[in-house]
Formats: structure tokens, sequence, C-alpha cells
């Protein structure tokens, strides 16, 4: 089925035009907590936005049945909640917490034109599981 032909085009090119802008946002916001990771700020008053942005964009993705999207958006809140609590996995989270969110943008962007790449978001959450559930002292290797 084509993508005019989809009876739920217009609602998910709602969905785009009210997640797209705060998964840029969540891009920026990433960004800035990385920048300030490194410099050794905890940047704390960043997380709370953030995790914000994540959990409305999960909640819509949801109610739109993009559970992939949903998925990802859900293992970035927990990886914003582990790297702002826990700063020895710091360097090695920030990059893989930037990659899911450029991630979750593009596959927002993409959502119009047909059904999400298979696999893309499955994968970066069970990579972004394994490190969250691995040992703290094992992160920064």
């Amino acid at each position: 089925m084509s993508a005019e032909e989809n009876p739920f085009a217009a609602l998910l090119g709602e969905y785009r035009g009210e997640c797209l802008p705060l998964a840029e946002e969540v891009i920026d916001r990433v960004l800035t907590l990385e920048r300030a990771w490194a410099a050794g700020d905890d940047a704390a008053e960043v997380e709370g936005p953030l995790k914000g942005l994540l959990h409305t964009v999960k909640g819509n993705s949801a109610m739109m049945g993009l559970t992939p999207l949903q998925g990802l958006a859900h293992v970035l809140e927990d990886l914003v909640g582990l790297l702002g609590r826990e700063t020895e996995g710091r360097s090695a989270g920030a990059p893989l917490l930037v990659r899911g969110a450029g991630l979750l943008a593009d596959l927002i962007r993409g959502v119009t034109a047909g059904p999400l790449p298979d696999g893309a978001a499955e994968q970066y959450q069970e990579e972004a599981r394994a490190f969250l559930a691995a040992d703290r002292g094992a992160r920064d290797v």
C-alpha cells in the first residue's frame, strides 16, 4: 500500500509534524549534554526537559502504533537517566546517546514515506540495553 492509499497518512503527517521538532530539540539537548559532560558539568538542568521531550515522543509513537519509535524513545529516556546519575559511564554512553537521538529524528522524518526501515530501531535498542545492563566499571572500557 502506498502512502497515498494509507487511510492513516494524514495522521502520520500530523505525527511527523508534531514529533519532528521535538526530535530535533532532543538532538540539540543531547549535544548540549555531551558538551557539558565533557567539560565536567553535570548539566542536570538539561536532563529534565530532555526526558520530557522523549516522554512526549514515546507517548505519541505509542498512540500511533509506531512501536519501534516508542521503544527507541524509551531506551533513550533510560540512557539519559543512567548517564545523569553515573558519571563514569558518560564517556562511552554519550556517543551512544547522540547516535540514538539522530536515529530517532531520521525515523520520524521517514514515517510518512512508508514502513519504517527493518531493524534499525530494534538494533539500536539492543545495543543500548546491553550498555544499560553492563557492569558500571566495564562501561568505559
